[in-house]
């Protein structure tokens, strides 16, 4: 239906967006991808745009496309809607499973000082609750911050938004940032 609505208004952003939501619901990552960078281009909706660049930085990530343009592709949606942290995050996880910790590190710390935001499209509300610290405790204690890894570990567990399958590594990691401010131990990420 939406493949036939682009052929009598090729120009209609919404439903290039929606082909692209329905070609991944479909499991059809490479169609997916290329009608979210083709939604991207069309500009218009920020928020609809943020998106489309974000979804799309993920389905490169899945279909094994070059680190430098997966980041690249991360780094365009951060710099369409920079109050947003998603785009961050993925990219702090990106690097944290690269072993690429300074990296890391840069993006999980500004992840997580973005606050709630005004956005209202498909925000991904567990990254402004718990997601960005829980990179950044990771992320710091691998640079060699403890006392910053311990914290972040400290403000997961004492808040209300981690959920429960999450708090035996959260409280694992915390407990070897802690032993690390004395001997060397390894965080289980």
């Amino acid at each position: 239906m939406l493949q036939q609505g682009l052929v009598k208004e090729p120009d209609n952003s919404r439903y290039v967006f929606y082909l692209a939501q329905s070609w991944r619901g479909a499991g059809e990552p490479k169609r997916a991808l290329a009608a979210y960078d083709r939604r991207a281009a069309m500009g218009g909706f920020a928020e609809e745009v943020f998106c489309a660049q974000l979804y799309a930085a993920r389905l490169a990530a899945d279909l094994g496309r070059p680190s430098a343009q997966v980041m690249d592709r991360f780094l365009r949606a951060h710099e369409s809607r920079p109050g947003r942290a998603e785009a961050l995050g993925d990219l702090a996880r990106m690097c944290r499973n690269d072993r690429r910790w300074p990296l890391a590190y840069l993006f999980a710390r500004q992840a997580a000082q973005a606050p709630y935001p005004a956005d209202i499209l498909f925000v991904e509300f567990e990254w402004y609750d718990w997601r960005a610290l829980d990179e950044l405790a990771v992320a710091a204690y691998w640079v060699g911050e403890y006392e910053e890894s311990a914290e972040c570990g400290r403000r997961l567990l004492d808040g209300a938004n981690l959920p429960l399958g999450e708090r035996d590594r959260v409280t694992r990691n915390l407990e070897f940032a802690q032993r690390r401010i004395g001997p060397r131990a390894l965080v289980d990420a």
